[in-house]
């Protein structure tokens, strides 16, 4: 079985298409979102453990973690999103299940200290012990999925010169073994990175695990295939967390405003960008 967490970005190239998804609600993490265990989504994916955005938050109402659904999926260009959710059955999720983000820092505590090995050569720190504000990505040079790592470092290369120097953004690889430092090199150039601007690096496969873990951002290599979720870390320059998101529609404005001078911050209490914080 293969598990993705926390949230994954799924949208269609070409206009809406429509899934059948049947499985397990593993987890509730808000009012519109659920983790399902879901069997092989004919002529989309294997089966897999991953998060589902619900738009209409009535639909989620009567469902409980261990019901059974069968649903509904949505694909558009702006996301996709389950509807028409109809409890089948209710059963009891694994006690090895790990909730989405377990163990992630939370904005406001300080994300550990982790040395990155640059495509130039250099090392720069990142987390406790960073001394410039950070962006944080994660990326690999073969990932195949347009919405995903392609999207995401189209998206660097615009956050890059709306900074303007002001601050940096450190991608991290996660298939390091492949993403040698040459293989990076060449990934930076593809993209416009600015030395010292923007700098691809890669740490060591147990590093990773931890890094991936402080930062809610789940990781499989199951088959060969490098399998993951989607992340931007906005740090301050202590290492500090300022906000998490957990997709590729982040606000520009706001992550410029957010690495030049730290605000606005995310509420307190917040896991990510697409999960609610608590009720107080």
């Amino acid at each position: 079985m293969r598990f993705i967490l926390p949230f994954l970005v799924l949208s269609a190239c070409n206009g809406a298409n429509e899934y059948i998804v049947e499985g397990m609600v593993y987890e509730k993490p808000s009012p519109t979102r659920i983790v399902v265990n879901h069997e092989e989504i004919l002529n989309f994916m294997p089966a897999m453990i991953m998060p589902f955005d619900v738009r209409d938050a009535s639909l989620l109402e009567d469902v409980d973690v261990g019901d059974t659904i069968i649903a509904r999926l949505q694909m558009e260009q702006s996301g996709a999103f389950l509807e028409k959710i109809r409890v089948t059955g209710s059963g009891t999720v694994p006690d090895d299940f790990a909730a989405v983000g377990t163990n992630a820092v939370l904005p406001g505590a300080m994300v550990p200290t982790v040395s990155v090995s640059i495509s130039d050569g250099s090392t720069v720190v990142i987390g406790e012990g960073q001394t410039e504000a950070t962006a944080i990505a994660f990326t690999y040079t073969r990932c195949p999925i347009p919405d995903f790592c392609p999207l995401t470092m189209s998206r660097m290369t615009a956050l890059q010169e709306a900074l303007g120097g002001e601050g940096r953004i450190v991608v991290v690889t996660m298939d390091p073994e492949h993403d040698t430092a040459a293989v990076l090199s060449e990934y930076a150039v593809t993209h416009q990175a600015q030395p010292g601007e923007m700098m691809l690096g890669r740490v060591e496969m147990e590093v990773l695990a931890g890094l991936a873990q402080s930062a809610g951002l789940s990781v499989d290599r199951s088959e060969g295939e490098v399998l993951h979720g989607l992340r931007l870390l906005i740090t301050r320059s202590d290492g500090t967390l300022v906000e998490r998101y957990d997709d590729n529609r982040w606000p520009l404005e706001r992550v410029v405003s957010q690495v030049k001078t730290g605000e606005p911050a995310a509420p307190p209490g917040s896991e990510g960008t697409m999960t609610a914080p608590p009720s107080q």
